[in-house]
């Protein structure tokens, strides 16, 4: 998709389960057949699409997904992963620029490093700027040793330890940040406390990243995060904000966990309520 001038493209790490414990394993083909809208017993389907955002000077992933596979000695070439994701579209690790994360759930950074041959910690990749917010860091780290006090994915932050001591991580201090000219992050919090979703503009045409905020279509209309959220009053708050504004814009929404819709523009039905219409490409 083309916004501006920035080309918009959704990469895919395939679909996991997770479970309210916050275990996460790839998902076969096998699956009980009393799936409802994503869901099997015990755990929630979920897909991890990583967004690419590129120019012709810069390219930006926004979230990295989990990295399986990286650590294989040989790469499982049915495993996705951000390597194999932009090789699809003849970008080499060393061409990204910047990774802006939503938030430091392990499904959302874990893609950012991978273990070496001598088990050393190493980034994948290694020219990007990692942004994340400063209240995002600080909350994680006062979670170690921990219990997750919310269901599903928690945080795992060991690795970007080093990524950090070696300089490859920026902390935002502010609600706004303007990394260029029609491309700007946005605190959230709600889902988290540092939790940012990205904006897009360009061309009159408008975006938005929705990281957990939104995380997949089914949550246009009702509101079953409460317990995955540090403070759902806040996440149901500015999640109607966005709604609103995104709707009044015209606004495509890309979707990080969406199954079936991973992007589409707002409309309304004949109750009033939000559908998700197919993006323009």
């Amino acid at each position: 998709m083309q916004i501006g001038p920035f080309e918009v493209e959704q990469l895919s790490e395939g679909t996991f389960e997770v479970s309210a414990s916050g275990s996460i394993r790839r998902a076969t083909t096998d699956a009980k057949p009393k799936v409802q809208k994503g869901e099997t017993p015990g755990y929630s389907r979920i897909a991890l699409d990583p967004l690419l955002i590129r120019t012709q000077d810069l390219n930006v992933i926004v979230d990295a997904g989990l990295g399986i596979g990286l650590d294989k000695k040989e790469r499982d070439p049915a495993v996705s992963n951000l390597h194999t994701n932009l090789e699809i579209f003849g970008i080499s690790p060393e061409d990204i620029n910047y990774v802006i994360l939503s938030h430091l759930h392990y499904d959302h950074m874990a893609g950012l490093t991978y273990t070496g041959a001598n088990l050393e910690t190493l980034p994948t990749l290694p020219n990007a700027e990692i942004l994340v917010h400063q209240k995002e860091w600080d909350y994680a780290i006062s979670m170690i040793d921990q219990r997750n006090p919310v269901e599903g994915m928690g945080y795992e932050i060991d690795e970007l330890y080093r990524l950090a001591a070696d300089g490859y991580i920026h902390f935002i201090q502010d609600d706004y940040f303007k990394l260029m000219s029609g491309l700007e992050i946005l605190k959230t919090g709600g889902h988290t406390p540092g939790h940012q979703i990205v904006r897009i503009t360009g061309n009159k045409q408008t975006a938005y990243f929705c990281g957990d905020l939104i995380p997949n279509e089914f949550q246009l209309n009702q509101y079953s995060m409460k317990r995955a959220d540090v403070d759902s009053e806040q996440t149901k708050k500015v999640k109607t904000m966005l709604l609103q504004r995104a709707f009044h814009e015209r606004a495509t929404l890309f979707f990080y966990h969406s199954l079936k819709q991973k992007s589409g523009k707002l409309g309304k039905d004949n109750n009033r309520k939000y559908v998700l219409k197919n993006a323009e490409i």
